[in-house]
């Protein structure tokens, strides 16, 4: 199998952004911790982490490089007072919670 061309973006997001697909809107949340760029998206009360959460308190990774423990942390402080509850979150692995 040959390798593929490289993709490009034809749109980038920020904090506050929003993204339309079909009847649902989605606001981007700037999440950084686990990657500099992490981003989860907040659609009314449905929460898409990637590896911002995990069920049971987790979360992804800080130690690969652009991780960072702090800012993870920072981002996490954020989430929990700044999050309309209850939540359902979708994180990038693991089972979909609740987060009340």
């Amino acid at each position: 199998m040959g390798t593929l061309p490289p993709q490009y973006a034809d749109r980038t997001v920020v904090e506050g952004s929003t993204v339309t697909l079909g009847n649902t809107t989605f606001t981007t949340w700037h999440t950084p911790g686990h990657t500099p760029g992490s981003c989860c998206y907040l659609a009314g009360d449905t929460l898409f982490s990637g590896d911002t959460v995990f069920a049971g308190g987790g979360y992804g990774r800080t130690d690969l490089p652009g991780g960072d423990e702090l800012t993870m942390q920072r981002t996490l402080a954020r989430l929990e007072t700044a999050l309309p509850r209850p939540v359902t979150v979708y994180p990038g692995h693991g089972p979909s919670f609740i987060w009340r």
